[in-house]
């Protein structure tokens, strides 16, 4: 039994999918089935079965998981711990985060950071779905929500302010008499319209706060996107008169050169049953490589 034999087996209970585990693993997929073919062969089991359409892992494969991954990354930690004191940190850093998030804040920081340690690769994968950090094998994760997972450990990056903004062209005054756009986002009806996020909080109703009270919406919103950029984007292009929540690091740029307009400035907008920080996730283990303690502190100290 060698490591890739052990890494490909790993890799394919959390992607059940060959061609993906040859992807991750950067070879074909043969060798990949033929490396596991030699783990069922040393382990007298059947680890998956097969057909044309589907991989499935089996009891065995189920039970061999967990000390098959732990065996890896103890072998991996060993590693990091020999060279930290003799070497130039190096290595990869595997790094998970939204697509706009990672493509606005994130490209321009690991551009400096890889600058600073050219012998570090760090590796980003942008997806507006939360992965799961240890199966896909992220060393750092970058969520919009507080953590509930026992296993991760949560440390708050930054606050997020979330602004209603709409295109510039966009008028406040609607044709049924809002002046304002306090009395906009109150008002049931009107020509106004609303897109939104898919994410939990945020696709049905907005909430705000301002010297009154504490002010809650439904909305039916006429767009919908897990894509912060795809619906800031959305904003910008369209004809109509239509408004979203968006996050302050997302719009600042485009409130600068007028593209969009910030409405009721006067008010505090937050998302429904969800935090308004982003934090840098991680599994909880022994041991941390020095090249994630590096990435991970120089992100901290940039945002902070």
């Amino acid at each position: 039994m060698d490591i890739k034999q052990l890494s490909a087996f790993v890799k394919t209970v959390s992607t059940l999918n060959f061609a993906r585990t040859a992807a991750i693993e950067n070879t074909s997929t043969a060798n990949i089935s033929r490396r596991l073919n030699m783990l069922e062969q040393e382990l007298g089991v059947l680890l998956f079965t097969r057909n044309t359409r589907t991989l499935v892992a089996t009891k065995a494969a189920e039970t061999f998981y967990p000390k098959a991954l732990a065996a890896l990354r103890a072998l991996e930690e060993g590693c990091d711990a020999i060279s930290v004191d003799s070497q130039a940190p190096h290595g990869d850093v595997h790094i998970n985060a939204s697509l706009s998030f990672g493509t606005k804040i994130l490209a321009p920081l690991i551009a400096r950071f890889t600058t600073l340690y050219p012998q570090i690769k760090v590796k980003l994968h942008l997806s507006d779905v939360q992965e799961n950090i240890v199966e896909e094998g992220f060393d750092l994760s970058f969520r919009h929500n507080q953590q509930q997972d026992s296993s991760l450990v949560s440390r708050r990056l930054i606050d997020v302010r979330y602004l209603l903004v709409t295109s510039h062209s966009s008028s406040v005054a609607d044709d049924n008499g809002c002046q304002s756009s306090n009395e906009m986002i109150r008002k049931e009806g009107g020509d106004w319209i609303f897109a939104s996020l898919t994410y939990r909080g945020f696709e049905n109703k907005i909430c705000w706060q301002d010297k009154e009270a504490h002010f809650e919406r439904k909305i039916t919103p006429v767009f919908s996107t897990s894509c912060a950029l795809a619906l800031m984007g959305f904003l910008k292009m369209s004809d109509q008169k239509v408004c979203a929540l968006l996050p302050d690091w997302l719009v600042a740029e485009s409130l600068r050169d007028k593209s969009l307009r910030q409405l009721n400035n006067s008010s505090s907008f937050m998302p429904v049953g969800t935090e308004s920080y982003i934090s840098m996730v991680k599994a909880q283990q022994k041991f941390t490589p020095k090249r994630v303690q590096l990435f991970e502190g120089f992100i901290y100290s940039a945002l902070n």
